[in-house]
């Protein structure tokens, strides 16, 4: 099921790094400065946008599920964190978090907003 592996790519590749928009030292995940964390980060990222659908609008498709709830806390976080770890890059949402995942972020936060 899709909604299951957007959750496993999130939990085992995702949230076991995302420590180094925050800790103040090392280790992050596996790696042990933070610039190699953010980079796997960002690939990470590039990982999961492969796997959610195309049409929308959530992440497998027309219906809401367990990747959405699981996703959307992580890609705030990051929308807000990851801009201070840059190192003179403007902040790119599209090239950051890819057109799939943003268009379903603007998506997500708008129809919750609506509720």
């Amino acid at each position: 099921m899709k909604s299951d592996l957007l959750c496993r790519l999130h939990d085992m590749y995702i949230t076991t790094i995302q420590g180094c928009m925050y800790k103040a030292e090392p280790p992050f995940g596996r790696f042990s400065s933070r610039a190699a964390a953010l980079a796997e980060l960002r690939e990470q990222i590039g990982y999961l946008q492969e796997h959610i659908d195309e049409e929308g609008p959530y992440l497998t498709g027309k219906e809401l599920s367990l990747a959405d709830a699981t996703i959307f806390p992580t890609v705030i976080f990051i929308e807000h964190m990851l801009p201070k770890f840059l190192d003179g890059e403007t902040w790119d949402a599209e090239v950051v978090l890819g057109k799939k995942l943003l268009r379903w972020y603007h998506w997500i936060k708008v129809a919750r907003s609506k509720s």
